[in-house]
This record gives structure tokens, sequence and C-alpha cells, in this order.
């Protein structure tokens, strides 16, 4: 079995589904196909990044286990993500479901590589994807990410910085950022 820690987000409704229904939904598939969830955060509130007229995101943090390899749970994650109507999306643009993987097992994977370095990126219907990478590349530097993590997981360490949530949260996140991220007075159960 292998421990794996993902975060959640919605914006805008799916299929005549509310963004927390989204994240509810998304959350039940993932533990009838492979995830058997320890914890579960509350759901955040928070601010859209990049565009900025878009709606703002429901968040969640999610630590289970799975005796799924990293791309099978890839692959499950993107099916997922798709049966929402998520498309080629804009990057950072809104989404009904977005899903990524914050640590697998503790393991790195092309973690070395910057949009410095030119890769082959693959056609993955209409958007250009670059090599899977985890832990994710951004997940240190969004509260959205790193308060819920720290609600559930507040002694996990980043498998490259070594760093705790809140840790990281107060290096690489503005107070107003991190106010910004309001935690609402709803638990997940699974």
């Amino acid at each position: 079995m292998h421990y794996v820690v993902l975060a959640l987000g919605s914006n805008i409704p799916a299929r005549s589904k509310s963004p927390i229904e989204s994240l509810l939904e998304a959350i039940e598939h993932l533990s009838l196909n492979g995830i058997i969830f320890n914890s579960i955060s509350s759901l955040y509130l928070s601010p859209s990044i990049g565009a900025s007229y878009q709606p703002p995101y429901y968040n969640c943090v999610v630590y289970g286990n799975t005796s799924f390899h990293s791309n099978k749970l890839l692959k499950t994650i993107k099916q997922l993500e798709r049966a929402s109507g998520r498309r080629g999306d804009l990057h950072w643009g809104a989404r009904p479901l977005d899903i990524d993987i914050i640590d697998f097992n503790g393991e790195v994977k092309n973690w070395h590589l910057t949009k410095k370095i030119r890769t082959p990126a693959k056609k993955y219907r209409q958007s250009k994807v670059l090599p899977f990478t985890y832990p994710h590349k951004q997940m240190h530097q969004r509260a959205f990410v790193l308060k819920p993590l720290a609600q559930i997981l507040p002694s996990w360490r980043h498998p490259v910085m070594g760093l705790r949530p809140a840790h990281l949260l107060h290096l690489n996140c503005s107070p107003l950022v991190i106010n910004s991220t309001k935690k609402l007075e709803i638990q997940i159960d699974v």
C-alpha cells in the first residue's frame, strides 16, 4: 500500500452539481475506486488564482492509502476530472474539478524539471502536458493547499524541502492570502 495526499478544488458547477457537490462526489468516487481515506480536511473557500473574474474556489485535502501505482492513480484522477466536465483548461482558469497529487508515498518524481528546461510535451487532447511530477511543484506556495493540509497532517513534511505545512505557509504565503483562505463549517465524511 502507498500513502497519498490529494488536493481537490472546484469553482464552477459540473453537470448541474454545485462545486461542493462535485468535491463530495469526487471523494466518494475515489473511495469506491482504490483509495482508503484516513483523513479529509474541512472545506476551505479561497480566491481564485489567475483570472480575477472567476468565482472563488472550494478546496480540501485528503489523505489515504492506495494499492495503485502513481500512474494508475493519475489516470483515475484524470478520468474523474473529465467526467466532471473538465476539458482543455485555460491555465489557472475556472474548473468544475481539479485534483492534484500533493504527495505519493514520500517519493519525488520529475521535481528537477523546471519551466526553463525544455521538455518534450505530449499532446493531451488540446492541451500540452508536462511530465508527471510529484510532489506538486507549487503546493508549497498555495494557502488553499497548506491550510487544509496543516489541519489534517500537521507533522507531514514536504518530500523535497523537509518542511511542515505551517512553516511552508508562513514562509511562502502572504498574510493577505492566508487570511483570505477561510475554513468553512462543513465537515466531509466518507
